[in-house]
């Protein structure tokens, strides 16, 4: 029999075989079994790669796919036990939360790293600003006293040649103390350009460069503060999370430049609320984190509730379609950051009223137990 025959001889699993390069000419059993493992294993992972997808309405794209891979594979096991506590938290999986899960940590501290450099410096300035400026007093102090004592010493008869080499000394002293003096005026007006570079840096470094709030990195880093405050004030301090509702909606009927364009809009107005003391950033992709300094929860909930009514009756349109984008409203969850005690737990807690204002039908604010009347 030919080589031809041979082939015309195989049966379906040997041609899978050799198309593949598995096994050896004879076909062995063993390797049959190793192939109908290997697609089945793959069958069933792609069939948990889609249920993964579908169950948290994820879109099907080469982000979201391979996340998804490196989950249920063990390739990012950092990002799978994430995964595994958000599940079993009841919480939302999307877009924004694996944006901010898959944020790289040394990127982080490296990034913070820099911004407490700056704070260092700054810190270092000011000081050296000071410093500066007790100098530029002391230098004219000592000129101004030195003409003083020159000038008494000429009105009570001191001998004409002693008064004048004073004099010569004293002018050259004089030209000393001029030139300090300038020197350290110079150096402050360097000093105080530097500082002033260095702000615009570290407001750079802490601005969300979409909705021009405060980023989840400064956004951390105020609540530190503020919870400091509320401590040592014995103040109450409360923390809301905030999404927009049906926002994959938005964009995927008008486009992300639009959906861009939205974000803007209701960060415009969640961003309102600092005119009442509040601190506003943009912690997520259409997620926003209010601290309400000095308030309670309950008059959190009223100043937020303020807000979201004010966006409901708002209607947006499309200037590149002249198209209405509908009603856009946001939910929110409001947590007492204090009794909480640290930011996971508050951020957490505000989360969970976030999924049960959406659970209850969305365009509403809630506490652990309480909602606001949505308004019609």
């Amino acid at each position: 029999m030919g080589k031809h025959d041979h082939r015309r001889a195989e049966n379906p699993f040997q041609r899978l075989w050799h198309r593949l390069g598995l096994g050896s000419d004879d076909g062995p059993a063993q390797d049959v079994a190793a192939l109908a493992e290997k697609l089945s294993a793959r069958r069933a992972l792609l069939a948990r790669l889609a249920a993964l997808l579908i169950d948290h309405d994820l879109p099907i794209t080469p982000f979201t796919l391979v996340m998804a891979h490196d989950c249920l594979t063990g390739a990012n096991p950092r990002l799978a036990e994430l995964l595994v506590q958000r599940i079993a938290a009841g919480l939302p999986v999307d877009l924004a939360w694996l944006e901010q899960a898959l944020r790289h940590p040394a990127q982080d501290m490296a990034t913070e790293q820099l911004i407490t450099l700056l704070c260092h410096v700054r810190e270092s300035l000011t000081a050296f600003d000071r410093s500066t400026h007790g100098a530029m007093q002391a230098s004219g102090d000592f000129a101004d006293t030195l003409q003083v004592h020159l000038a008494d010493m000429a009105k009570a008869g001191t001998d004409k040649a002693l008064v004048r080499n004073l004099a010569e000394a004293a002018k050259a002293m004089l030209g000393q103390a001029s030139q300090l003096h300038a020197e350290l005026a110079a150096s402050r007006a360097r000093t105080a350009e530097l500082q002033s570079t260095l702000e615009h840096v570290q407001r750079v470094a802490d601005e969300d460069h979409l909705t021009g709030l405060a980023n989840r990195r400064a956004f951390e880093r105020q609540f530190a503060l503020a919870l400091d405050t509320a401590r040592s004030r014995a103040a109450p301090l409360c923390v809301a999370v905030v999404d927009i509702d049906h926002f994959k909606r938005i964009n995927d009927r008008h486009g992300h430049t639009a959906g861009d364009r939205v974000l803007k809009v209701v960060a415009e107005t969640i961003g309102t609320l600092r005119d009442a003391g509040c601190f506003v950033g943009r912690i997520g992709g259409e997620e926003f984190g209010v601290l309400f300094p000095g308030r309670s929860p309950g008059q959190a909930l009223a100043l937020l509730n303020s807000a979201r009514t004010r966006m409901a009756e708002r209607r947006l349109i499309n200037r590149t379609t002249d198209l209405p984008f509908g009603p856009v409203t946001f939910s929110g969850g409001i947590a007492d950051a204090v009794a909480c005690g640290d930011l996971e737990s508050a951020l957490t807690a505000a989360d969970s009223a976030l999924y049960a204002a959406k659970g209850a039908g969305r365009n509403r604010v809630m506490l652990t137990d309480r909602a606001w009347p949505v308004a019609k």
